[in-house]
């Protein structure tokens, strides 16, 4: 059988996770609109809304007869103590108001999406999905005199900007520094949570 692993995805440090982690993959675009999903669930079922939106709109390369592939889709976001949901930053100055915030907790988790899929008839035809999330409460503390440092170098050590990650947090890496504490999954943090995608690839027979 031929098997294809599909990422949708641009995010960089999906791709690094994946990387790191010795998975065979290829990237694939798509063009969901998040705003469209339902902005006042709870943080877990807005992440898997949007993972599955995103799998809904996602632009695949066509198949042959009998092939079959597996497709990651997932949204990460944090949420401060006070309950407000933060997703990319659209500038500078509400990255240092979202870091800032942080300083006194957050969670953050990842909602995947993960289909199995046929190519029946000309068409990818899903067989079985699995929705899965993790995440993990954390304290993120750039002291003021290093905000603008961090801001600056995020970028040459992690190849993101702050406006690329939810609420200007990447904690891999240059982030490290400034990770004072994380209870939970770490990869679900950083983008994608590494020990559900190899459970959920398992159920979906990704490696028989």
């Amino acid at each position: 059988m031929n098997k294809k692993l599909y990422l949708g995805s641009q995010s960089h440090s999906r791709q690094e996770l994946l990387k790191t982690a010795g998975f065979d993959f290829e990237v694939v675009h798509q063009d969901a609109d998040e705003q469209a999903c339902d902005w006042g669930l709870p943080l877990q079922k807005l992440l898997e809304s949007i993972a599955i939106q995103k799998m809904q709109h996602l632009i695949l390369p066509d198949g042959k007869d009998g092939d079959t592939c597996f497709v990651i889709t997932a949204d990460t976001m944090g949420m401060d103590v006070e309950g407000n949901i933060s997703g990319k930053p659209q500038d500078r100055a509400e990255a240092i108001e979202k870091l800032k915030s942080y300083r006194a907790g957050a969670q953050a988790g990842t909602g995947m999406c993960i289909d199995r899929k046929k190519w029946v008839d000309g068409a990818w035809v899903n067989e079985k999905r699995i929705l899965s999330y993790a995440g993990a409460t954390y304290v993120f503390d750039v002291p003021d005199k290093y905000l603008e440092q961090y801001l600056d170098d995020l970028p040459k050590f992690t190849g993101v900007t702050c406006t690329q990650v939810s609420g200007g947090v990447a904690i891999e890496g240059y982030g490290n520094r400034f990770l004072k504490f994380l209870d939970g999954s770490y990869t679900a943090v950083v983008g994608l949570p590494l020990y559900e995608v190899q459970q959920a690839l398992d159920a979906l027979g990704f490696f028989d």
